[in-house]
């Protein structure tokens, strides 16, 4: 498939539906108090559900629950959320090497709440595919703290921001997608963000590499963790390799 091909395809349906997947897969993860009868989030992230050949567990980013942790020793009152499900991040933890090392964490989620969280659970491998490599197709989505949306005292929603784009560089540890604003599509119909839009809070989300097969078959597979989503620069998402996710959830570190 072309250049042109692809912005016809990715221009109806098929881009709308595609760009829809990924919410399937994502969930937020937050923590705040209640001040004055009225729910306030100190911070949030995203989180996805993943299978290895083992149990299901959750993951996100390292500095993510850093953040968490912090929040909890200022605020013993702290209350944790995966989406809607009350979570303690730190009875669930399976494995953290600090974001300093590798910046993905994982922890223990049972069935139940797999089931109530209504999300998609993403399927790996004990031998992951090759990793990203400059040029692949990367499919990524997040929940922006600036999208968030506080509809009652104890209700806050959450706005999504989803993307496609081919990865711009690759190394051992991670890859790197940079966002061109004059390539944009509105797959979607929502708009297109302005340059500079703040994408802090989709750190944890997945992103997939897109495979086109001979015959025009479009899939995809977990391929990272997304760990930083910069405007300083340039709109830039950076994702840490899956591969160092072993299937147990334990997590090897980068030579």
């Amino acid at each position: 498939m072309d250049k042109d091909e692809a912005i016809v395809l990715l221009s109806g349906e098929f881009g709308k539906q595609l760009l829809r997947g990924v919410m399937n897969y994502t969930t937020p993860v937050s923590w705040g108090i209640i001040e004055t009868g009225i729910w306030k989030i100190h911070g949030n992230g995203t989180a996805f559900l993943l299978n290895c050949g083992q149990d299901s567990f959750l993951v996100t980013a390292a500095h993510v629950y850093e953040g968490y942790l912090d929040a909890q020793k200022k605020y013993p009152q702290l209350r944790s959320y995966v989406g809607d499900i009350e979570f303690c991040f730190t009875d669930r933890l399976i494995c953290h090497l600090g974001s300093s090392i590798l910046d993905i964490v994982t922890f223990r989620i049972t069935t139940d709440e797999i089931a109530r969280l209504k999300k998609q659970v993403a399927y790996g491998s004990s031998d992951w595919l090759r990793p990203v490599v400059e040029h692949d197709g990367v499919l990524f989505g997040g929940y922006p703290g600036k999208e968030r949306n506080q509809r009652l005292p104890e209700e806050v929603n959450f706005g999504m921001y989803v993307g496609l784009t081919p990865a711009s560089s690759s190394s051992e540890r991670h890859f790197g997608c940079v966002l061109e604003h004059d390539e944009w599509i509105d797959a979607i119909g929502n708009g297109i963000p302005q340059e500079g839009y703040d994408l802090g809070g989709v750190s944890g989300g997945p992103a997939f590499r897109v495979h086109e097969n001979e015959i025009g078959i479009i899939t995809w597979t977990i391929a990272g963790v997304i760990y930083n989503a910069s405007s300083v620069l340039a709109d830039i998402v950076l994702c840490n390799h899956i591969h160092f996710v072993k299937p147990d959830g334990t997590l090897s570190a980068p030579a």
